[in-house]
């Protein structure tokens, strides 16, 4: 119901109230990415600088991975992991080549565990699944990743997307 009649006033230009079920502002993803070789431990690199909590993705080509979950505490701008689950890692089944690689997303919009041919992969997790998302005002910290049963390189990625509640401001500044 607008309360300037377009038509009457030669003004094509209705005022709409509308509701979103997505208002925030995304900026393009940051990615960090760890390669294995061999067997073994390696580093990623996490970080949240929007107002958001951040929902991760992680990518991983092969192998038998054990990926982190861990739970954050601390104020704004010196978050670290701590509490019950700041050590927490949720080990996943092998991923063999007709899996295509896994794609693990915290989003709820998505199955939170598929193979690349999209597949479901959570049945095959044993009961283990992902539950801590990233806070907002994180600072760049390092998470540790292990991948077994490595054949040739396997690539680990964590996707961070960054979403904001506006698109300009809420910079933290510590």
């Amino acid at each position: 119901n607008p309360r300037i009649d377009p038509v009457q006033q030669q003004l094509f230009k209705p005022t709409l109230q509308l509701r979103s079920g997505d208002p925030d502002w995304y900026q393009k993803p940051d990615v960090s990415t760890a390669v294995f070789t061999s067997d073994g431990w390696g580093e990623v690199e996490v970080w949240n600088p929007t107002n958001r909590p951040m929902d991760v993705e992680w990518i991983i080509t092969g192998g038998t991975p054990t990926l982190p979950d861990f739970s954050w505490r601390g104020p704004k701008g010196n978050r670290r992991p701590g509490g019950r689950d700041s050590a927490r890692m949720v080990p996943c089944q092998a991923i063999t080549p007709a899996d295509n690689g896994l794609r693990i997303n915290l989003d709820s919009d998505y199955l939170m565990a598929r193979t690349g041919n999209d597949t479901n992969y959570l049945a095959r997790m044993g009961g283990q699944y992902f539950v801590h998302e990233v806070p907002p005002y994180t600072p760049k910290q390092t998470l540790p990743v292990h991948v077994a049963d490595v054949v040739g390189t396997v690539t680990v990625q964590l996707v961070m997307p960054r979403r904001w509640s506006r698109p300009w401001g809420l910079e933290h500044i510590a």
